[in-house]
């Protein structure tokens, strides 16, 4: 008899080009995707053998009969594998392949396995399923190949129920997909039985594969844009890690400013960026699938326990931590990273997505490491409303800037005022600064702020004429990543062409905490803003920050005592300390403010002492910009 092998050619193709693509996508070692590579490897080498019978029954003769007796037993326990293969693939797709074990379940399931070897096995005594015949020199198919069909049947129809059981766990699509399996199986094998010359059963598995693959393989895209795993890829590995209750180490990465950077690169050039990370993060574990992107600039890195994540961590520093190269704007790039140890911080699936979603709003955020165990999570809720209320507010542009009054005791006048940014919100109501500044900044959206809080007090400064009612400057707060910022001078002093404004009438107010932190930088931008006529006070002076380097070596042109200091005035070393504190500054040509002066007796000491001017509540709390000029109108008009 002449064999067709047209079908079993076409399938060989089918099922390599679904291999390739299957392992060129780099799946997850979960159940579901370790079943299907075991199906496509069982077809493969079934459509093999089946060719290879073919090939040797139509040389009768030709090759030894024992080699051709190995391929058909290799040829019938492939084949009957599949059905089997094919349920547990069904059990792995609803979660449930656990539940095969228990009960009168494993004795439906694993029973006609042992029928099948026991019919295959016994085959080498009995020829129920093939013997050879010495006429035709080939071997015959016997009555025991139904049988085995007909376990293979009672295996797609367990499948099926299974399929309608948990329906609404698989959608429409998927059950759809895996009935189709059933009907394009056992039509081929129907047609095979009618006209055993044409090999069909394994296109018609190949071609159920291709439709497998299409909708339910390829319809859970685990391949984020960075070419990194994505979130859903990053689930099912940690998922795998619990089940099989292994110890293991996540460390989490936030890319600091974001959002920021999403809005002044855009779309594209952040995502470009982002594919960088992403070829670099492949590149270093040697694309074993440990790095994930799981959106919105985080990342996540899964390791074994034992591995080093102080070593690791180091290496991903250097990653993260590059500078940005835009069309306008040159920005040192930074990230927070978090080492979540597993399960000894955190052992179930939920908990540790929203500590890696949530991490950095519970830090430090000069803390470039952070250890899980030492994050106390806060209300996420709030800072989840607070965050909204943010984005309404650059959406409508409702940040308010409230003023407060700067006295001079040597004038006996209001001389300036700090701007202060203020967060009234539609849904919250009022929100403290304590709370909606450490969340702009931690979301990359202080720089932006920044901006609008600088053109918002120069439009009041010109609107007012607040240098003819006395007000000699402005005082504005900048950030660590307003200093960062490589262009910062030449963005401020663009505003401040648009609108007029003379540089010296803006202060810019930099807190002992940025001049710690960043030294170099913020000397070259002092320098080059105090060249243009922009005057710096140091902020917050006496809270455990101080530098003498700061203060010889940048031009400070004034000195702001802390709050804090000022309040313990009473303590006699207090006023020692204070009183030493501005003859030193004195010296030195700086001018000297208190902050937080709330009593006469403060005023007092402090005028003895021989501070210049005062800004406290005891002669004005920060006030909206009507309330502001309204204030110092009636103090001119009192004076």
């Amino acid at each position: 008899m002449i064999y067709n092998i047209d079908f079993d050619i076409a399938a060989l193709f089918f099922l390599l080009a679904l291999l390739f693509i299957f392992y060129y996508k780099k799946w997850i070692p979960n159940t579901q995707n370790k079943v299907f590579s075991a199906i496509l490897w069982v077809s493969l080498f079934a459509t093999i053998t089946d060719i290879l019978d073919a090939g040797m029954s139509s040389s009768s003769g030709l090759f030894p009969m024992d080699i051709h007796q190995i391929i058909l037993y290799i040829y019938f326990l492939l084949i009957d594998a599949l059905p089997i293969l094919y349920v547990l693939y069904i059990f792995s797709l609803t979660g449930v392949e656990g539940k095969l074990f228990e009960g009168s379940r494993k004795y439906t399931f694993f029973g006609p396995i042992v029928m099948i070897l026991f019919i295959i096995l016994a085959n080498f005594n009995t020829g129920w399923l093939f013997s050879y015949n010495s006429e035709i020199q080939n071997f015959d198919r016997n009555y025991a190949v139904a049988i085995l069909n007909l376990i293979a049947f009672y295996y797609l129809m367990f499948g099926v129920k299974e399929i309608i059981k948990h329906r609404r766990v698989l959608g429409t699509e998927k059950s759809v997909a895996l009935c189709l399996f059933v009907v394009f199986i056992t039509l081929p094998i129907i047609i095979q039985m009618y006209m055993p010359h044409l090999f069909v059963t394994m296109f018609g598995v190949a071609i159920c594969l291709f439709l497998i693959f299409m909708t339910i393989q390829g319809s859970e895209e685990i391949r984020s844009s960075t070419g990194l795993l994505n979130r859903n890829a990053f689930i099912s590995c940690i998922n795998i890690y619990n089940d099989k209750k292994e110890e293991y180490v996540i460390i989490a990465i936030r890319i600091r400013g974001y959002r920021y950077f999403k809005r002044v690169f855009g779309r594209t050039k952040m995502k470009k960026f982002l594919k960088e990370i992403g070829s670099s993060l492949d590149n270093y574990f040697e694309n074993q699938n440990r790095a994930f992107y799981l959106g919105g600039g985080r990342f996540a890195v899964l390791l074994p326990s034992r591995y080093s994540s102080d070593y690791i961590i180091s290496d991903l520093q250097n990653i993260f931590n590059k500078e940005i190269d835009g069309e306008e704007m040159k920005i040192n790039f930074a990230s927070n990273f978090c080492i979540i140890n597993c399960p000894s911080d955190v052992n179930d699936i939920d908990s540790l997505l929203q500590l890696i979603d949530k991490f950095d709003k519970h830090i430090d955020e000069s803390k470039e490491i952070t250890y899980a165990s030492q994050i106390e999570m806060a209300d996420s809720k709030r800072i989840d409303e607070i965050e909204k209320a943010v984005d309404r507010a650059l959406l409508n542009d409702s940040f308010e800037v409230h003023f407060q009054p700067i006295y001079s005791l040597d004038k006996k006048n209001y001389h300036s005022a700090e701007a202060l940014i203020r967060l009234h919100d539609e849904k919250l109501g009022s929100i403290s600064p304590a709370e909606f500044i450490p969340i702009i900044e931690r979301n990359g959206l202080i720089i932006q702020v920044g901006i609008i809080v600088l053109r918002k007090v120069c439009e009041f400064y010109l609107e007012n004429k607040l240098n003819e009612k006395g007000i000699e400057f402005v005082e504005i707060n900048l950030s660590v990543a307003q200093c960062m910022q490589k262009d910062f001078s030449e963005i401020m002093q663009k505003i401040l062409s648009e609108y007029d404004i003379n540089p010296n009438w803006i202060n810019f107010e930099i807190t002992e905490t940025v001049a710690a932190e960043s030294p170099e930088l913020l000397s070259k931008l002092m320098t080059t803003l105090h060249a243009k006529g922009f005057q710096f006070s140091l902020d917050d002076y006496g809270t455990g920050y101080s530098s003498m380097i700061s203060l010889i070596e940048l031009p400070f042109h004034i000195v702001k005592l802390d709050r804090e200091v000022v309040a313990k005035l009473s303590n006699v070393k207090t006023q020692i300390a204070i009183e030493n504190t501005i003859e030193m500054l004195k010296k030195m040509n700086m001018y000297v403010v208190a902050e937080g002066v709330e009593t006469q007796e403060q005023v007092r000491l402090l005028q003895d002492m021989g501070c210049d001017y005062i800004q406290g509540f005891y002669y004005s709390k920060p006030l909206s910009g009507q309330l502001f000029i309204e204030y110092i109108q009636k103090q001119m008009s009192v004076v």
